[in-house]
């Protein structure tokens, strides 16, 4: 008499048919996606979100901006325990689309979407030139977000000692 509790031993696919299985689910999510995509694409964004994001974006910026030695633009000794999370967060802000742009050394022109701060005179330079980011550039999707906030360095006109634009 048979235990009526016993159930027999599944039939365990041999290793070629369990490939052939994933990977006809992975060609069939991989034809999912492509017909998904579009719809990811046309995702609307609300503005607490966003506005969330950048400043997210705004204070990992500037943290990098403080850990970051002007002159060797290496990590500073004291920042190397944190740069990494901090890098990670820039990352993950790239793959949803942010790009977070400092201009800093950059020439300038003044039909740059750009708030100048303030322009001051410089010794030394030929043309104007961003000295200095207050606040990034960011993009998402390709679209400004926020607009760069920086420090014009303007070359000195010898006869008259004031600044050329």
């Amino acid at each position: 008499m048979s235990n009526p509790f016993e159930f027999p031993h599944p039939e365990l696919p041999d290793d070629r048919r369990l490939l052939e299985t994933i990977l006809g689910r992975s060609a069939a999510i991989a034809e999912t996606d492509e017909i998904l995509t579009p719809k990811i694409q046309r995702i609307e964004y609300s503005s607490e979100w966003l506005q969330c994001m950048l400043k997210i974006a705004n204070n990992a910026w500037r943290a990098t901006t403080k850990m970051t030695d002007a002159f060797s633009g290496e990590v500073k000794e004291e920042f190397k325990g944190i740069a990494k999370p901090i890098e990670g967060i820039l990352r993950g802000l790239r793959e949803l689309g942010f790009e977070i742009k400092d201009h800093t050394d950059a020439p300038y022109d003044e039909g740059q979407c750009l708030k100048v701060i303030v322009s001051e005179p410089t010794f030394g330079i030929s043309k104007p030139k961003v000295k200095e980011t207050y606040k990034p550039t960011v993009y998402f999707k390709s679209n400004i977000l926020q607009h760069g906030e920086i420090v014009v360095a303007v070359p000195f006109t010898e006869n008259s000692n004031t600044p050329q634009s």
